[in-house]
């Protein structure tokens, strides 16, 4: 019996050896089976097979299937395969697919993290589709980016549409942190409890420039931030806008510590777990 998981194999073989009737059969089951929940093991066997008809087939249903198909699914495809589906013309987003959009490449990119580069990471999330980043997300794309920009010779980052888009959602996420409270005995879950301390260890992960202009902007809790470049300056010849900046500076430095705190607390937590499994194992 012909299933999906040697369609393509048959179809070759009979096209080599000229058994016209299973290249029949092999084509026509193909053409029933190819759907949403096969359409990535199609795609695979198409790239080994070099068959373009069905590589081009295959793109286009998991394109326009993108957010229906689970990640488990999607990231047993390589990030320059996937780089050409997000990239076909097939995949759309919109008001209420955006936000998700950026989660599942988040996700993907996390699995496949070491085949990255600045390059790859730019198709995948392209202006046009990732219209705007899930703000819990941010902290991981700024330290995928410069993790990758580490392993590159492009390092002009003000030009990608992902590092722009984090500089923005970022500062709204800390903020968001900042008063949680999470060290609050009960106050959260205990997974939530893992999340913010991943975060906050992300944050740490970046460069200190970064770092001071995200919690500067974290302390702007409006819905609606722009680029930095675009944020207006106060001048230093003015005595009070030096006192508001210096003023700034301090607050900036207490939060600084406040969040150092808080990592070497579950850092602290963590050792005392790790010791204990040891004790144990």
């Amino acid at each position: 019996a012909i299933i999906t998981e040697s369609a393509v194999a048959l179809r070759q073989l009979a096209s080599s050896f000229g058994v016209r009737a299973l290249f029949r059969e092999t084509t026509d089951f193909i053409k029933g089976d190819l759907c949403p929940r096969t359409a990535v093991t199609y795609l695979i066997d198409a790239i080994h097979f070099q068959n373009l008809k069905l590589r081009s087939a295959a793109i286009e249903v998991i394109a326009r299937n993108f957010f229906t198909i689970k990640v488990t699914t999607l990231v047993t495809i390589p990030p320059k395969l996937m780089a050409d589906i997000i990239q076909s013309g097939h995949l759309h987003t919109d008001e209420s697919t955006r936000i998700q959009f950026s989660t599942k490449i988040a996700s993907y990119c996390r699995c496949r993290e070491d085949e990255l580069t600045l390059s790859i990471l730019e198709s995948l999330s392209p202006k046009f589709l990732m219209t705007k980043v899930d703000d819990k997300e941010s902290l991981y794309f700024l330290h995928l980016i410069f993790s990758l920009q580490g392993k590159s010779l492009e390092s002009d980052l003000e030009n990608l549409h992902l590092y722009n888009s984090c500089l923005n959602e970022a500062p709204k996420y800390l903020h968001k942190l900042q008063h949680s409270k999470p060290w609050t005995k009960g106050s959260l879950a205990p997974s939530e409890v893992r999340q913010h301390r991943k975060d906050l260890e992300l944050y740490n992960s970046l460069p200190a420039e970064t770092k001071v202009y995200l919690l500067e902007r974290s302390f702007n809790s409006l819905e609606s931030q722009k680029p930095e470049k675009s944020v207006p300056v106060p001048s230093f010849g003015d005595k009070k806008a030096r006192e508001q900046v210096s003023k700034l500076q301090d607050e900036v430095k207490l939060l600084q510590l406040s969040y150092e705190k808080k990592v070497n607390y579950y850092q602290r937590k963590l050792d005392a777990k790790e010791e204990e499994l040891k004790r144990h194992s």
